[in-house]
């Protein structure tokens, strides 16, 4: 029985197909004969075989040094930004300062932070980036050099209005003023100076604004000036923004009184004294001050004098009104508890060797204003202030603080810096 030589088959086949050999192949069939199968099934049978290989990539990455820039001046907390590009993807970013690596990062943002504040003053540095990708090839950034500068922050102060004013509604305001300098740059202005009112950012900007509408009650001041190197000073104050009351009435003319003296309006506190004010010294042997003079009104003047007085803080809580008649007119008598009033003078080229401030504090614990209804009002009948009696050391309070009389003497007599 003749068998079909099995051995020659398999050799005539042997091993997969490929793509430089593209034979023929084939099986024994039951019947003896080899099944043959053409070529496109052995091209069907592996087609990833037959796929062209992959190209090395030797492409390096691209990359640039964003900011700073060249040739400039930096100082604290520099921040590096990298920009960097690849064909394919960038696996890291590593920035050198004078060839020495600062840090390695493997994910964007390409930034870095620089601290320069133990290095010389005037010290110039170099930066360069330097990026990798995936294979292994890198690029670099041209050198950059730049100069760390260790400067202060500005110096800031607020001028006007001060901490704890109270604006008068009614009137213009002065200005909104403040100067600001920097060690290296000198006097700051423009838009290196920004005001906030209650946490909103003014729209004008510098060292001299003009005073913002404001409604009626308390608000808070910030002021904030920037350096180039971005180095920032802040100033914070609060002040109360008010309207008289008519004053007609005495609790209304005395009130009307101290918010004048706050808001260091002298003209006003003026106009509620009558001509014939008298000051009733605290000792009941000594005679009775009368203050309306020229000096005297030149004295109260002073101390509102925004230029010289940095602070006024007037504290009182006034008793129940007793009205009464006298010589056919009605007159109004208020007893006052807690009186404290205290001012920060600026004595800085004043005629005196203290240099700095001065704090007046005037504290009692008792005292009394007298009133005389008046026609001259031109709103209608009115009052007005005839008299101020100091009470407290007739009390024996002595240790509480120097009378009212002696601050308005001491601006007299031009010794607030004394």
């Amino acid at each position: 029985m003749h068998r079909p030589n099995r051995s020659r088959s398999r050799s005539a086949g042997s091993g997969p197909p490929s793509c430089r050999s593209a034979r023929l192949w084939g099986v024994p069939h039951a019947s003896g004969r080899t099944v043959r199968f053409g070529l496109l099934a052995s091209l069907l049978a592996l087609p990833a075989a037959c796929d062209p290989p992959a190209q090395p990539d030797r492409s390096a990455p691209r990359v640039e040094i964003v900011a700073p820039q060249a040739g400039s001046s930096v100082a604290d907390s520099v921040r590096i930004v990298v920009s960097a590009s690849d064909d394919r993807t960038v696996e890291s970013v590593t920035v050198r300062i004078d060839q020495r690596r600062l840090a390695r990062r493997t994910q964007a943002p390409w930034e870095f932070a620089w601290d320069t504040s133990g290095l010389p003053d005037s010290s110039l540095h170099r930066l360069q980036a330097e990026a990798e990708d995936a294979a292994g090839n890198r690029g670099r950034s041209a050198e950059l050099e730049v100069c760390v500068r260790r400067n202060s922050p500005p110096t800031l102060r607020l001028l006007w209005p001060p901490d704890g004013h109270w604006a008068n509604l009614d009137r213009p305001a002065a200005d909104w003023r403040c100067v600001a300098a920097d060690p290296e740059e000198g006097q700051l202005a423009g838009e290196r100076i920004v005001w906030f009112v209650d946490a909103e950012t003014l729209a004008t900007r510098g060292s001299l604004i003009p005073a913002p509408p404001l409604a009626e009650g308390m608000h808070e001041i910030r002021i904030e000036a920037r350096d180039r190197w971005g180095r920032r000073a802040r100033v914070q104050s609060q002040i109360h923004a008010f309207r008289y009351p008519s004053g007609q009435t005495p609790s209304g003319l005395l009130e009307v009184f101290t918010l004048a003296l706050r808001a260091r309006d002298a003209r006003t506190a003026l106009a509620c004294l009558s001509e014939d004010f008298v000051l009733l010294p605290p000792l009941p042997q000594a005679a009775a001050l009368r203050w309306m003079s020229d000096q005297h009104r030149e004295a109260l003047e002073r101390l509102c004098d925004p230029e010289r007085v940095h602070q006024v803080r007037l504290q009182l809580r006034a008793g129940s009104t007793e009205t009464f008649q006298w010589h056919g007119r009605p007159h109004a008598m208020i007893e006052l508890r807690n009186f404290h009033l205290e001012a920060v003078i600026a004595c800085e080229g004043a005629d005196s060797p203290r240099a700095g401030e001065r704090r007046w504090e005037v504290r009692s614990p008792a005292e009394r204003v007298f009133l005389r209804a008046t026609e001259r009002s031109a709103a209608g009948p009115g009052w007005e202030l005839i008299g101020w009696w100091d009470l407290h050391r007739a009390h024996g309070h002595d240790a509480i603080g120097p009378a009212w009389a002696d601050l308005l003497s001491a601006a007299r007599e031009k010794r607030l810096c004394d």
